[in-house]
């Protein structure tokens, strides 16, 4: 079977069973929607024709808008581009001069990939407010997108100078320990962040997955429940805890918790991967294939879940449409061992066409090193053709396809064949820059 556990937001998945935490996307942006704490004191007699005060006025602004983010965390489309909600942001930020509304509206273009309008705002915001840190650390983390490291890298850091508990800065410095094996660091990192922002998730994700790293799964457990009691439908805390149980071998409690985290956010790819994982590990292809072509369907070049999908079909007895598939990725990456080994296996196990299998397998042979371990596999099953296909000749009997082997005749560890590639890794990353929690930047697996 394979192997480990994916974290949301690199991806620890091939199907065969590895189930997914978190995927670092390298100089991502992270996204912090932000409310204003308000000014202006007591409460507004009403908007008469006598008008109301300066502060009145401020108050009645902001609480428009964090009225507007409270709702839209509960149905992101009052946010979306061109609807009601991001026009009034636009009035707050540049009629009524809202710095925050100003940052929100970066992030929202952060979220929808326009890095150029994203920087705009954000500039914006410091424009009417110097002191903005999170803006500052934002433009940092885009000229690091942009190719510009050293730059970025000292915008973060003026935007710490400026306010030590910066969310976005921090995280930031949280996910480069997380990433370079400092795990204490990032746990420094990550409480100091939420010692300024109590609510930050991905400060939350980043220092459980540390504590999974640390060889502490209670503690990181510990560590998600407390972010669960703030946002108990956060999906990459719901995923991680699936990790946590998958680990422990809760497998019906990480499922669970799997779902929670696709149904809290049907956008979120690395719970439907960890569903499709689980699936193919317990071999039901049926609900493999559904959540697969969840995933497919947003990543439509994602070449480790083609190929899985072609498993789960071989599974299925659906082994024309699993060559078929296989063909087509091949055709467009013709030295993908994945889909070789795999197409080798359905060829000669599954549909009894030695001919084309013996090339097939061949072709796989040759991308290893003769130390590979599955070299020997291969040399083996290539001589075993080789005499299938003599003997066949000699008696003059015709390839009559056999009756597929069931993949039912393995474990429940075993899991469809894929391609022996070096997956013996832990799982990495963390919160993602660019995701879907608060404050955070680079996905984790």
């Amino acid at each position: 079977m394979t192997r480990f556990l994916y974290i949301a937001m690199a991806v620890l998945v091939v199907l065969a069973g590895r189930v997914s935490l978190a995927q670092t996307v390298e100089g991502e942006a992270p996204e912090i929607l932000q409310v204003d704490e308000g000014e202006g004191e007591g409460e507004a007699e009403g908007a008469d024709a006598q008008g109301v005060s300066d502060g009145d006025q401020a108050t009645q602004l902001t609480d428009e808008m964090n009225k507007l983010l409270f709702d839209a965390k509960r149905d992101p489309s009052l946010l979306a581009p061109g609807s009601a909600g991001e026009a009034t942001l636009i009035r707050l930020a540049e009629r009524e001069g809202s710095p925050h509304a100003a940052y929100n509206l970066g992030v929202l273009q952060l979220k929808s990939g326009n890095l150029a309008k994203a920087k705009f705002y954000f500039q914006m915001t410091l424009d009417k407010d110097a002191g903005f840190a999170d803006a500052q650390a934002q433009l940092g983390l885009l000229s690091i997108r942009e190719g510009r490291r050293e730059e970025g890298e000292q915008i973060i850091e003026r935007a710490l100078e400026a306010d030590k508990y910066c969310a976005v800065a921090r995280d930031h410095m949280a996910l480069k320990s997380l990433n370079n094996g400092d795990y204490d660091e990032t746990i420094r990192h990550c409480r100091i962040a939420l010692l300024g922002d109590p609510g930050n998730m991905n400060a939350y994700l980043n220092m459980a997955i540390a504590w999974v790293k640390l060889g502490k799964p209670d503690v990181a457990s510990l560590v998600c429940k407390s972010a669960l009691a703030i946002d108990r439908d956060n999906a990459s805390i719901l995923n991680v805890m699936g990790m946590i149980q998958m680990n422990k071998g809760d497998i019906r409690g990480a499922f669970a918790l799997f779902e929670r985290a696709r149904k809290a956010d049907p956008t979120f790819l690395d719970a439907a991967k960890n569903l499709a994982a689980m699936a193919m590990n317990y071999k039901d292809f049926t609900a493999a294939l559904a959540s697969i072509d969840t995933v497919l369907a947003a990543e439509p070049d994602n070449l480790e879940f083609r190929v899985s999908r072609a498993v789960a079909l071989r599974g299925l007895g659906r082994h024309p449409e699993a060559r078929t598939a296989l063909d087509a990725l091949l055709k467009e990456n013709p030295g993908h061992q994945e889909a070789l080994y795999n197409l080798c296996v359905l060829l000669t196990d599954y549909m009894s066409q030695y001919d084309d299998g013996l090339a097939v397998c061949t072709r796989f042979r040759d991308t290893l090193d003769s130390r590979h371990p599955k070299w020997k596999e291969m040399e083996v099953k290539i001589r075993g053709i080789q005499e299938t296909i003599r003997v066949l000749k000699d008696t003059g009997s015709p390839v009559v396809p056999e009756e597929a082997p069931s993949d039912d005749n393995k474990g429940p560890e075993g899991g469809p064949e894929e391609a022996p590639l070096d997956d013996n890794k832990g799982p990495e990353g963390g919160a993602e820059e660019g995701g879907d929690n608060p404050p955070g930047e680079e996905p984790q697996q």
